[in-house]
């Protein structure tokens, strides 16, 4: 993951947080903002760039179309089976895919990358790149590799972890967390939300206390303890093991306590599966009950 431009002033300091009573949880759209900006440079010139439909709505709050356009993006399209577009001659010669890491959307941007790549003019040379939101897996590489184009593209991960709907609110923005965890037996959403509180504790420094409430809360409070340990032996590795943006690092690498937050308490949805049914009785409740409501909107 490229990092974002080193002493912005665009991030809040846990000090500066401190002095107002609250944490600056929009500090972390920056560090999203600057970090997706940093990819889109990867690719040179104009460009186009392929949204998962999961991920357009969250990836709206992180960065608007001006700012898309101002590094170099022209084309703006969803991820859908079939061809890109009809018209592959009017593409920018760069094409960035940003999707989650699921096998049947790697064959849809394997179909899709052959087809640009077969129909590209004399002399033209397109250049693909593959962001897999929040992870880059095994599995995904293999598929494209058994589709014949994983020589054609450039794979790495856009690691989109907490976000800011609001100063006090933040979204991992993983609707099929308890599906992937209950039916399908898939632990590795643990995995994504044990490394967005890790980057939470390089911005704001180690959380004193982390309680768990369930099986798999408990889990998820076992891997950051292990994680945890592993930085404190590893000093050396710390920023990279958190990310961009990092804020809460003490000299020599070694995160202090933070001074923000005293305690995370993760409760695990089996706990209460009652709740979900209940009727909301807010204004806000009912439309969401109603029209439902998907990335704060």
């Amino acid at each position: 993951m490229q990092s974002p431009a080193q002493g912005s002033s665009a991030y809040t300091t846990p000090a500066a947080a401190e002095n107002t009573g609250e944490p600056a949880l929009l500090q972390l759209k920056e560090i999203l903002r600057d970090e997706l900006i940093s990819v889109l440079d990867t690719v040179r010139g104009a460009k186009s760039l392929v949204l998962d439909k999961d991920l357009a709505g969250a990836l709206s709050i992180i960065v608007d179309f001006a700012v898309l356009k101002d590094h170099g993006v022209e084309k703006v399209f969803l991820l859908e089976a079939g061809p890109l577009t009809a018209d592959p001659s009017a593409l920018p010669t760069g094409v960035i895919y940003f999707t989650l890491p699921h096998v049947r959307k790697m064959k849809i941007v394997a179909e899709q990358v052959r087809q640009l790549s077969i129909s590209q003019g004399t002399g033209v040379q397109r250049e693909f790149s593959l962001q897999l939101v929040p992870r880059r897996t095994l599995l995904c590489e293999r598929v494209l590799e058994e589709e014949g184009v994983l020589g054609d593209i450039t794979v790495s991960e856009y690691r989109m972890d907490f976000i800011p709907l609001e100063n006090d609110l933040l979204s991992l923005e993983l609707p099929s967390t308890f599906k992937e965890l209950y039916l399908d037996g898939d632990f590795s959403s643990i995995q994504c939300v044990a490394r967005a509180i890790m980057r939470l504790q390089g911005i704001y420094g180690f959380f004193p206390r982390i309680v768990g409430k369930g099986d798999y809360a408990g889990i998820l409070a076992d891997s950051l303890a292990r994680m945890r340990a592993e930085m404190l032996s590893s000093t050396s590795t710390v920023k990279g093991a958190i990310g961009s943006g990092s804020r809460g690092i003490a000299q020599g690498g070694v995160l202090a306590m933070s001074s923000v937050f005293d305690s995370v308490v993760i409760i695990d949805r089996a706990v209460d599966l009652v709740t979900p049914l209940l009727t909301q009785l807010t204004y806000e409740g009912l439309i969401s009950e109603v029209f439902g409501i998907a990335n704060g909107y």
